[in-house]
């Protein structure tokens, strides 16, 4: 019988999707594409993290990026999902490489969606504009409470005014913490299939270096879409059927064909 990790993108293969949302975002951000690739015949869970979203009230001092990354564990062992593709979009990057190496038995495929790429064990903080980081540093220094808002729905460049409406009441604040623990640096050697999927239309400086660092990695796929960061909500067909690609395809065949921006 052959491995799961020989099939190629055209199998009929059933996938487990973990999709991991960025921060100040819940679950629900993956719905279009979460329907879509439920209708393909796969199964999908959109896990909201402590102390964000609908789950904001789940918080404490030690709640941040490697807690996380345990929720994330917790989910896909709980669940008994194997064949797994795990999705981190976002700072969802840096807890799906936190979450990596309990998880290593169980994946087919990590997936990097316009996200932090640790490679080494720097904070994101270390990773962000000094606009951010300095709203940060402040917050740390005043003791402002667990969580903070980072971002609005201006800087996501939405043209739809609904969608930007939506998005505007829905974004939240996210764990501070998380920004200051130290990186999970990825094991490139695990026989996983590694993909790096950079929204080209969205200027941040991290993910443009994260989309290089991928390429001259060796193991990665790479993919450029003509999106925003929200291209879950802006482009989900585009951005189910490439996840579905991605996913379904094994580390050897991805070496082979990844494709340059």
């Amino acid at each position: 019988m052959p491995s799961k990790h020989t099939a190629c993108a055209t199998d009929a293969l059933a996938l487990d999707f973990v999709l991991i949302p960025g921060a100040g975002f819940g679950g629900w951000v993956w719905r279009e594409v979460a329907s879509l690739l439920r209708g393909e015949g796969h199964r999908v869970l959109t896990p909201t993290l402590a102390g964000v979203a609908e789950r904001q009230g789940a918080i404490d001092a030690e709640v941040g990026l490697h807690s996380h990354a345990r929720e994330i564990v917790a989910t896909v062992t709980d669940n008994q999902l194997d064949n797994l593709v795990l999705v981190g979009w976002s700072y969802g990057g840096a807890v799906a490489a936190a979450a990596l190496p309990d998880l290593s038995n169980r994946i087919r495929a990590v997936i990097f969606l316009d996200a932090f790429l640790p490679l080494d064990n720097r904070p994101l903080l270390e990773h962000l504009p000094t606009a951010l980081r300095s709203l940060l540093m402040t917050w740390q220094r005043e003791h402002q409470g667990a969580t903070l808002k980072l971002s609005s729905a201006d800087g996501f460049g939405l043209d739809d005014p609904t969608l930007h409406a939506e998005v505007e009441q829905r974004l939240g604040a996210h764990p501070g913490r998380a920004f200051f623990e130290p990186l999970s640096p990825i094991d490139l050697s695990l026989d996983l299939a590694y993909s790096y999927i950079r929204c080209s239309q969205f200027p941040f400086s991290a993910f443009d270096l994260a989309l290089e660092q991928a390429r001259d990695s060796g193991v990665f796929a790479s993919r450029c879409l003509a999106t925003g960061h929200l291209a879950m909500l802006t482009h989900p067909h585009l951005l189910a059927q490439t996840l579905l690609e991605l996913g379904a395809s094994a580390r050897e065949n991805l070496e082979q064909q990844a494709r340059q921006c």
